[in-house]
């Protein structure tokens, strides 16, 4: 998105209208794929539903939802879609998945899907490669809460119509999930996984669903340990600056920040 404002932080409802004319024309796209009945309706969740977009730096997510399982020409319709407008979208791109109506109103851990597209598969696309997808998503039901409480309807049903809501220890598994061998992610990609950490946190002493953004806020305000560490995570995630990660002070707040998360699951889920 080459003549979107760089380095502000948007919502849908007040990104600059080529970004919602691009997310009109992906979607008019999507709706070409597949018949009127299988189409359920198209989801934006992630960054840019929960107000921290920032053209050079995130990705769009969507979730489309089917009544049938895709047939392979319909899959490699998406690919070929995706591929081309992901690169138009810039910054990490577009990272999108199908699932089935049945399984978006009955939300599980590990959820199964139909189809799914990030920056990471463009090789394996570009080649005529289309899957074979692994079975489930660990990650899908993270997503799905976000979209239950706080996505947009980009074509479609209502959300409420269409989503269960993913109970909470269903949604803190998928977040932990991410946070997998985070002492040793946590140094290559230091703003991602601080603040995945703040959300993660945040939302076991709050029960809000929060972006990473939102995490690091709330953490600043209310946890004393590290704050300046979660500062430089913010500034680097959100503005041109670039910052500088010591790896000792990383190593520390992991340790510290996997121990309060246990912490607090104990609490919250008897576990």
């Amino acid at each position: 998105m080459p003549n979107a404002k760089k380095n502000l932080c948007y919502s849908y409802a007040n990104c600059p209208e080529e970004i919602k004319n691009l997310l009109r024309e992906i979607v008019e796209n999507f709706r070409k794929i597949f018949t009127r009945e299988n189409l359920i309706g198209v989801y934006l969740h992630g960054s840019l539903a929960m107000g921290c977009f920032s053209p050079d730096k995130s990705d769009i997510d969507l979730i489309i939802v089917v009544k049938h399982p895709l047939s392979d020409k319909e899959k490699e319709a998406l690919a070929k879609l995706c591929l081309s407008y992901s690169k138009q979208i810039g910054g990490k791109g577009l990272e999108m998945s199908v699932i089935l109506e049945k399984n978006a109103k009955n939300p599980v851990y590990s959820m199964p899907y139909e189809f799914h597209f990030s920056e990471s598969w463009r090789e394996k696309f570009e080649s005529g490669i289309v899957g074979p997808f692994p079975s489930v998503d660990p990650d899908l039901p993270a997503h799905l809460r976000v979209i239950y409480e706080r996505g947009v309807v980009l074509y479609g049903k209502f959300i409420r119509e269409v989503f269960g809501k993913v109970p909470d220890g269903v949604y803190f598994k998928a977040l932990l999930y991410d946070l997998e061998d985070v002492p040793e992610l946590l140094v290559k990609h230091p703003s991602y996984y601080i603040l995945n950490l703040c959300r993660t946190l945040g939302f076991l002493k709050t029960g809000k669903v929060m972006s990473k953004r939102e995490g690091g806020e709330w953490y600043i305000q209310n946890e004393h340990p590290f704050s300046h560490l979660v500062r430089k995570a913010l500034k680097c995630s959100f503005t041109k600056v670039e910052v500088d990660f010591k790896r000792e002070k990383l190593e520390e707040f992991a340790e510290f920040m996997l121990k309060e998360i246990d912490k607090e699951k104990r609490k919250r889920f008897g576990e």
